[in-house]
């Protein structure tokens, strides 16, 4: 679950998933939660990650403007 807000609206949210080799394992949109600003990302099956593994998540607005949030699984 990623909770991703904007000062009007966040229109679509892409979530990386990254071994420690920084090798993609699994990439896709996340889907919005109903009138909420949390957005749900489904695996496709589950992945072994380990220490220095991370997931991006890229929040993108309706202009287009992204932001990016890294987190290195410890």
């Amino acid at each position: 679950m990623v909770y991703a807000t904007d000062d009007f609206r966040v229109h679509r949210v892409y979530v990386t998933i990254e071994n420690d080799q920084n090798q993609e394992l699994e990439s896709g949109f996340a889907v919005q939660e109903e009138n909420t600003d949390w957005w749900k990302f489904v695996v496709s099956e589950a992945h072994v990650i380990p220490t220095g593994g991370k997931v991006i998540v890229s929040a993108y607005d309706l202009p287009g403007n992204e932001a990016v949030k890294e987190v290195e699984m410890q």
